[in-house]
């Protein structure tokens, strides 16, 4: 328990700080905006009002004489009396040199005279505006107005005292305080005690592991709380998984030495065997040099599949068109089958006029393994005496539908021994060898097929088809610009 408080302690520091920075940050966003709310009421305020003062001086007429105002103090004073000041509001009016003649005061206003000199002296300017802090009165916010006439220039100032707005958003802000902290107690005291179940559940969990370690039994018991029984379940699930992966692992290696072992035994055997005659000396360099060569592509293929697992092999892709992927290999094997005057032929074409994104070179290989492939299995029937047959590889390109989006499928088919049934699901694995193969390679060509073509996005599988062709089919997303 005592391991247990601290780290739950920390949780729950960790969980409130986040909490107390976000309402802070709330907080001074909510002042900010409520400063700006009075503010801007008091511009409009005082906008409106001087929209008041100009449609009255366009006016322009006495309402007792119905003529001309006489003078500007006759303008200022009548205006003032048609007035009825807002609460925090003072409307003051004088003549330059003059002083105050009149003015009307809210209830929550000040009078001028109240006013520091130096703040009376600055609303008194004509034409002038504005926000000042008055050291008795606060802030305040004015626009003075020139009333111009030939015997004098009056001025009449519109002010608004921001003291009640101020203290009416302070008192806000004060409960919307008092909310925070409360809400931040309350996160506090469900922090704890969320993270003291969560803590006790980690904590068992965290025994459970130390006790599986110490036994040296990799898997968890799964009884306890329902939430650790929840853990231990996917985590055992996740262990399974990993040594599946490792046993996987632990064959390949195995296989890898086997071979390695088996091609380096061949090579040495034969280089200790005595010939009688020079055919025997022949025959035992064509055996070293088909041994040497099988032992080169294994490592080979060992290193393309670490590369590809690493993620250094594949170059970015490029948009590569099918009809031209298709048509140079199908060019490419139809020379190297003529080259070793190969009685199987290769033909086909592409159906999809589509384009593909692609490491093209790897691509290629890809494809090259599995045709060759194809080529052994025709060239190395399981019925030896189907001599007659008809050897020819179809390699065929066009367009499906898979998990509703357009794929192109790269379909290599022979009609060679064909896989057995059962082992069909293993195409692709690596080190996998049919059993009806009575030439096998050393089970890594699809493989390598299969690595590059899922590096690209794609997938390679056998489709369904009849029992007298084999059909390695290699899909792969069609580019966002396809052609028509």
């Amino acid at each position: 328990m005592k391991k247990k408080l601290p780290g739950r302690s920390r949780v729950v520091a960790w969980i409130t700080s986040v909490t107390a920075a976000g309402i802070m940050v709330l907080f001074g966003l909510i002042a900010i905006a409520g400063n700006w709310n009075v503010q801007r009421s008091i511009d409009e305020a005082l906008i409106q009002e001087i929209g008041e003062i100009d449609a009255f001086a366009t006016a322009g007429v006495d309402p007792e004489t119905g003529e001309t105002f006489a003078s500007a103090q006759r303008f200022i004073e009548v205006y003032l009396s048609r007035q009825v000041s807002e609460p925090t509001e003072l409307i003051v009016g004088g003549i330059q040199g003059e002083g105050v003649i009149a003015e009307q005061i809210g209830p929550k206003a000040h009078s001028f005279e109240q006013l520091d000199e130096t703040t009376r002296t600055q609303i008194a300017a004509p034409g002038s505006s504005g926000t000042i802090v008055d050291s008795t009165h606060g802030k305040l916010t004015w626009r003075s107005v020139a009333i111009d006439h030939p015997d004098a220039t009056g001025t009449i100032a519109l002010v608004i005292f921001h003291q009640e707005a101020t203290a009416e958003l302070n008192t806000q802000l004060l409960l919307l305080a008092v909310a925070s902290l409360v809400v931040l107690v309350a996160t506090g005291a469900v922090a704890w005690l969320v993270s003291g179940q969560i803590l006790s559940y980690l904590g068992q969990f965290n025994q459970a592991i130390d006790r599986a370690i110490e036994n040296q039994d990799y898997m968890l018991p799964e009884d306890g709380s329902e939430t650790y029984v929840l853990l231990a379940e996917s985590t055992n699930r996740l262990l399974e998984t990993a040594e599946r992966a490792l046993d996987e692992e632990r064959r390949f290696t195995e296989d890898v030495t086997f071979a390695v072992r088996t091609s380096l035994a061949m090579i040495a055997a034969g280089l200790t065997q005595e010939c009688d005659n020079p055919e025997q000396e022949a025959e035992k360099r064509r055996e070293l040099a088909a041994e040497s060569r099988q032992l080169s592509e294994l490592v080979n293929d060992l290193s393309v599949l670490t590369r590809i697992s690493r993620g250094d092999y594949l170059s970015a892709g490029t948009e590569v068109a099918v009809a031209d992927l298709v048509s140079g290999t199908l060019a490419l094997w139809e020379d190297k089958l003529a080259e070793v005057d190969s009685p199987v032929k290769i033909v086909g074409a592409d159906l999809t006029a589509a384009k593909i994104t692609v490491d093209e070179p790897r691509l290629r290989q890809a494809l090259d393994e599995v045709i060759e492939n194809a080529v052994d299995a025709l060239q190395y029937p399981a019925n030896e005496n189907n001599d007659d047959a008809e050897q020819i590889v179809y390699l065929y390109s066009s367009l499906i539908t898979r998990e509703g989006n357009d794929w192109v499928a790269i379909d290599i088919t022979d009609s060679g021994r064909g896989i057995p049934q059962s082992e069909r699901d293993r195409i692709g694995q690596r080190f996998m060898r049919a059993s009806n193969d009575p030439h096998p390679g050393n089970g890594l060509g699809l493989a390598v097929a299969g690595k590059i073509v899922r590096a690209m996005d794609g997938q390679i599988y056998l489709p369904e088809q009849d029992e007298s062709a084999t059909t390695i089919r290699l899909a792969l997303p069609v580019a966002t610009t396809t052609s028509d």
